[in-house]
């Protein structure tokens, strides 16, 4: 027997004995405790690192909620500013289009009569004038010049000096019920002639969707007066201007 051997021989009284266990047990513990401690050395830097990787999520959360706030706050700000540009440009929309029908308001627009070379549209105005039956004198005129349309043709606009002058024109024409360039001038192409008030773009839109709700039977009647677009849903109806698009 070796001398390794005989170290580690006990005799079978001994291996029973109540030392011999607790050395044993006294072995194997200090064996777990080495373990422990070996596994503490692996772990503990990897759960630090982990616990500081979940205070640095914590701290991107409130910095997250706080941005969110603001940005919360921005945007009901960005929607107060936008009703707010929303409704001043409505306002000043309201504004340029009362100036451009108020620059109108002694004007007439007449439509039909087909330009020619050789035109002069004052002696065109006279045979209008004699045509419907209406008092007609040049200084009465302020001015008067042809304009383009939408149709790549042109019209007529009138300005005259005093609007009680606009008005009797008005009047003999809607008198006149109907009237022809050849009326006019016989040598004219013939077409239909048109004399009304010299409406603003605006308002000519709001004449031309009135128009087409009127022919949808939305609308019973539709009419211009003093450069306002008037309407009337039926016959027991109240009138009604229409001032946007949004009135129909």
């Amino acid at each position: 027997m070796n001398s390794q051997v005989k170290a580690a021989w006990k005799c079978d009284d001994c291996v029973g004995s109540a030392e011999y266990v607790n050395a044993g047990l006294e072995a194997k513990l200090s064996q777990v405790l080495e373990e422990i401690t070996a596994l503490r050395a692996v772990f503990e830097p990897k759960i630090d690192a982990l616990s500081a990787d979940i205070e640095l999520l914590k701290q991107s959360k409130y910095t997250l909620e706080e941005t969110s706030v603001k940005h919360e706050d921005n945007l009901t700000n960005l929607n107060k500013i936008s009703s707010y540009l929303s409704e001043r440009n409505s306002k000043l929309e309201d504004e340029i289009n009362f100036l451009h029908q108020r620059s109108r308001l002694d004007n007439i627009e007449i439509t039909g009569i087909p330009l020619t070379d050789e035109e002069d549209i004052y002696e065109v105005l006279e045979a209008v004038a004699r045509v419907i039956k209406v008092p007609h004198r040049l200084e009465d005129i302020s001015i008067a010049h042809r304009v383009p349309n939408v149709k790549g043709t042109s019209n007529i606009v009138l300005k005259f000096v005093a609007r009680k002058s606009k008005i009797a024109w008005l009047d003999a024409a809607k008198k006149k019920q109907g009237l022809k360039s050849t009326e006019i001038k016989s040598t004219l192409p013939d077409s239909h002639v048109f004399i009304n008030e010299h409406l603003a773009p605006h308002n000519k839109k709001l004449l031309g969707l009135a128009r087409n709700l009127k022919k949808q039977g939305k609308l019973a009647f539709v009419w211009v007066e003093d450069c306002k677009v008037l309407v009337r849903k039926d016959l027991s109806s109240q009138v009604e201007r229409i001032t946007g698009v949004n009135d129909q």
